[in-house]
């Protein structure tokens, strides 16, 4: 993760309709973005590399989904995780039955 490119976060529509659904803040997205922990990778994303990071507000787990651009991180998509499809400590996916 790019924490340079944090000085520049741009939100796509995707992640502007996730935010209104979860009520999470662009102030959240910024404070999981430059304080939280990059939990999975997708080097071969076909919008381009991107990342998933975890990251806590009020004690409750948030995600953000993520790309670092020339000179700006896009948002990709972010939510509140499900806890029946993560571990408890929302790092890991659960596997499906």
């Amino acid at each position: 993760m790019n924490r340079r490119a944090l000085d520049d976060i741009r939100v796509g529509s995707h992640a502007r309709r996730a935010m209104l659904e979860d009520d999470i803040t662009f102030e959240i997205i910024v404070h999981v973005l430059r304080h939280g922990d990059a939990i999975e990778d997708y080097p071969n994303d076909e919008r381009g590399p991107s990342y998933l990071v975890l990251g806590f507000w009020d004690d409750l787990p948030i995600h953000v989904c993520a790309a670092n651009k020339d000179a700006y991180t896009f948002v990709i998509t972010t939510y509140r995780p499900d806890p029946a499809r993560w571990d408890h400590r929302f790092r890991l996916r659960r596997k499906s039955e």
